[in-house]
């Protein structure tokens, strides 16, 4: 018979067991979130926008975000159907000057010359292959100059003790050449600078004029994306070829709701957090000005700092704060409790002793938490065991004290053990969006990371809370 009911008990505990649906839980992790603090931006640069005066193809001699001088050649456009037939005739003389030469390098004069700077050339060939695999235009524009160099200084040695044949087609080389540079529009910086060969067409009107005038509409618009196409193999006559932004300072001009505007004053110094490519940068800006618009606020910010980091950019979205990183739970796991204010001193290992006429019981209770004094234990009322009204006795003096003081609070449920235990949270410092809210670990000691939590409260039954 004993063997029976031990049988019919463990059918009884399984079946209750199989039926009970599976407790759904999340893990406390430490996460971050957007702030919702997001504010777009619109990038102003004193800068020339450069075109083309004519059709044609486009040779590039700086390579892009390089620094120039007043006067520097950047880019040559030239007519490539007009001087087709010149550039033919000329690769032909080059071959023939060429073939010359290698036949008498070893009796030239300048024999160890030539080939210490054919060893030089070859070499940083070697070491670039790396660069030119990647296509970094900046790199290979090095390159070129450096090779380009090198070859005059060959040739020019080769060239000046040659006579007869080779002269003639010397004098040849430097009349097709001549006949191709007075074809070509060299277009020379007017300015000093960095160039950039990214335009948008909005360069004459984002401009340091136009500070005191943008509108909250320019600034919230939509933008276009720059031109991507760097290095630009052929244009047409107006088309921007590249532009010089010939000032380091740069502003961001932005619209900031009221709600936001607070942490900006004017003539402070601030760090955003721009967002590029998933990554959160920071930038310190000075606040320059702050003036009232619609719902909002104007507010224009100057930087000094990485202007090459903005040099293609129009518009921007940024952070006015760090995401604050923390114990990272669901907004839907917040749950608002009534609980017990109950004298820590009446509390010894998690039990105190309630008086039940003239009887002592002695209750196991769950701490939900503390109140700010450090002076009371945070209870959850559970009818039957502990409840408004009931007195507790004091484990030492065995004075009475009568619980009636009612703490409500929000807090979520925990169930490490299996059990439902409801834990306080402080939401002071906390950041939250639509679905998710980040505590500040130092004010929230009653819960740890990995933590197992309910991420649904309403999930929970009154019978099952403790």
């Amino acid at each position: 018979i004993i063997f029976i009911m031990i049988i019919f008990y463990f059918v009884i505990f399984t079946y209750i067991s199989l039926s009970k649906n599976p407790i759904e839980y999340e893990t406390i992790l430490y996460g971050s979130i957007d702030d919702n603090t997001n504010v777009k931006g619109v990038i102003i640069r004193e800068e020339k926008l450069y075109k083309a005066s004519k059709d044609g193809a486009v040779s590039f001699e700086v390579a892009d975000n390089e620094k120039v001088k007043k006067g520097d050649h950047i880019v040559s456009i030239k007519n490539q159907e007009l001087l087709k037939d010149t550039e033919k005739e000329l690769e032909e003389i080059n071959k023939k000057i060429l073939e010359i030469q290698s036949k008498r390098e070893d009796l030239s004069l300048f024999s160890e010359d030539v080939k210490k700077i054919n060893l030089q050339i070859e070499g940083i060939l070697n070491c670039s292959i790396y660069e030119l695999s990647m296509n970094n235009m900046t790199k290979i524009y090095e390159i070129k100059d450096y090779i380009s160099k090198k070859m005059n200084i060959r040739n020019q040695m080769l060239l000046s003790e040659n006579g007869g044949s080779i002269q003639e087609l010397s004098n040849q080389k430097v009349t097709k050449e001549l006949k191709i540079n007075e074809n070509k529009e060299k277009i020379f910086a007017s300015e000093g600078g960095v160039v950039s060969y990214y335009t948008d067409g909005l360069e004459e009107t984002f401009n340091f004029d136009s500070l005191d005038t943008l509108t909250k509409e320019q600034i919230i618009m939509s933008f276009k994306s720059m031109d991507k196409e760097r290095y630009k193999i052929s244009v047409l006559e107006g088309e921007p070829v590249f532009k010089i932004v010939t000032n380091n300072e740069f502003y961001i001009a932005s619209y900031v709701k009221e709600d936001n505007i607070d942490s900006f004053k004017q003539g402070d110094r601030k760090n955003i957090y721009i967002k590029d490519s998933g990554k959160l940068n920071s930038l310190e800006v000075i606040i320059e000005k702050i003036n009232p618009l619609e719902k909002g606020n104007y507010v224009l910010m100057k930087s000094t700092n990485n202007i090459i980091d903005f040099i293609d950019k129009r518009s921007i979205t940024f952070e006015i704060s760090k995401p604050k990183d923390g114990f990272k739970i669901t907004k839907t796991a917040i749950a608002e409790e009534n609980l017990l204010k109950v004298p820590l001193e009446y509390i010894d290992n998690e039990e105190v002793i309630k008086k039940i006429d003239n009887t002592n019981l002695n209750i196991y209770i769950q701490k939900s938490g503390e109140d700010e004094n450090g002076c009371f234990a945070l209870v959850p009322i559970k009818f039957g065991v502990l409840t408004v009204g009931d007195t507790i006795v004091h484990p030492k003096t065995k004075a009475e004290y009568q619980l009636r003081d009612i703490f409500t609070t929000k807090g979520i449920y925990v169930i490490n053990s299996g059990i439902y235990n409801f834990r306080r949270i402080n939401m002071d410092n906390s950041i939250q969006n639509d679905e998710f809210v980040i505590l500040d670990p130092s004010l929230n000691l009653n819960i740890r990371i990995y933590d197992r939590f309910i991420p649904d409260a309403k999930s929970v039954q009154n019978k099952e809370r403790l």
